[in-house]
């Protein structure tokens, strides 16, 4: 009786037949640059190309928080491109946690109280620092 199995099957020396199973290997090797350029397309948020992005410490966000927010470079230039440029979406990365979370929510609603509808404005966490937001246009509505 044969049993189902993948391989050839070839006679020995002495007359026995013996399974020869195929070196998958270089198909692994083959296809593995492919999933991971596709992975990479594919990967949520990376597919959105950013034409414009500003990164913004705790240092230079508390000093003009307080009242000169729109003289303010980062915040200057966002309001302005946002205005100039349709279907854009700002994406704005912020460190985890209770304090990233908060900060985030404050230049949120200073956004949205200087005209950014918060429809427009995504939020996503893992900024990749401590002290830092990075604020971005993307194409995206």
């Amino acid at each position: 009786m044969w049993s189902s199995f993948s391989g050839v099957l070839r006679q020995a020396p002495g007359g026995t037949i013996r399974r020869q199973v195929p070196d998958s290997k270089p198909l692994i090797h083959a296809i593995f640059p492919v999933l991971l350029l596709l992975a990479a397309m594919l990967w949520p948020g990376q597919s959105q190309a950013s034409f414009w992005q500003a990164t913004i410490t705790r240092g230079d966000w508390q000093q003009v928080a307080g009242g000169r927010l729109v003289e303010f470079e980062p915040v200057r230039e966002l309001l302005s491109l946002f205005e100039e440029t349709s279907g854009v979406v700002v994406t704005v990365r912020y460190p985890g946690g209770d304090v990233g979370s908060a900060w985030a929510r404050t230049f949120r609603d200073k956004m949205v109280a200087l005209g950014i509808p918060s429809s427009y404005i995504e939020m996503i966490p893992g900024s990749g620092g401590l002290d830092i937001l990075h604020v971005s246009l993307v194409d995206g509505k």
